[in-house]
């Protein structure tokens, strides 16, 4: 009976050790690691995805720990080639600002995070993942969170969740994170952002962060309102 409890911690012990979990107090600490060493120069629109080993993630993501883990990526170089519409491409993390191109006539714009998922298996996401060490867990940011009119729109042309879905090597401990919501969804009625952030959070967990402070945006498939209530930015852009 003994051997049989004991291989029994062992084998719960060996789930717990494969699948961490990535708490709140983590995700905000690596967050706000990355606004403060890396992307503190960005004042628009921008979106990341970055990486961590399994090590790192059941370690808890410590400032000794991003320190090392992010220490090859240069903020002056990714600053550099984000605000030239380049994708920066590191070790750890993919960094990518909006850009603008012309059909027809009408000018359009590729978000962030459709850039940085885009073409279909060979995105800067699907070559970080495939290249250097192995994905334990990931977080993926964008400034402000993905639009109901085209990131999170289930079935649209330029939306994030398809795209998602042919990452090789996403990990299971994987978030998404914004700090503002989008303003022209705050004029939306709340349920069609509800439902459009639901189809994103069934595939990939969906938080707010401020600084080091990250909520979830739902519990038990339960709408957490201060997620999409609070303070918005004041100037945004025109997408």
């Amino acid at each position: 009976m003994r051997h049989m409890i004991l291989a029994a911690l062992c084998m719960w012990s060996c789930i717990m050790t494969v699948t961490p979990l990535l708490t709140e107090e983590q995700i905000g600490r690596a967050t706000n690691y990355i606004q403060q060493h890396l992307t503190k120069d960005f004042n628009y629109q921008y979106s990341y995805f970055v990486k961590f080993t399994e090590e790192e993630c059941n370690r808890g993501l410590t400032y000794d720990i991003l320190h090392k883990a992010l220490k090859g990526e240069n903020a002056d170089t990714i600053y550099q080639q984000v605000d030239d519409y380049h994708i920066y491409e590191g070790k750890r993390m993919v960094v990518s600002s909006y850009d603008t191109f012309e059909k027809s006539n009408k000018k359009h714009t590729l978000h962030p995070e459709y850039r940085l998922l885009n073409p279909d298996f060979h995105s800067p996401i699907s070559r970080l993942l495939t290249d250097g060490l192995f994905a334990g867990c990931s977080i993926f940011y964008t400034f402000f969170s993905p639009c109901t009119s085209k990131c999170s729109l289930p079935d649209g042309n330029y939306n994030i969740i398809d795209k998602l879905s042919t990452i090789v090597g996403l990990p299971k401990d994987r978030v998404f994170i914004f700090k503002q919501v989008y303003q022209r969804d705050t004029k939306q009625p709340s349920m069609v952002v509800w439902d459009s952030w639901k189809s994103l959070n069934n595939y990939i967990r969906l938080l707010r962060c401020s600084e080091n402070n990250c909520v979830q945006c739902f519990k038990n498939d339960i709408p957490q309102y201060h997620c999409y209530t609070g303070s918005q930015q004041s100037k945004t852009l025109d997408f």
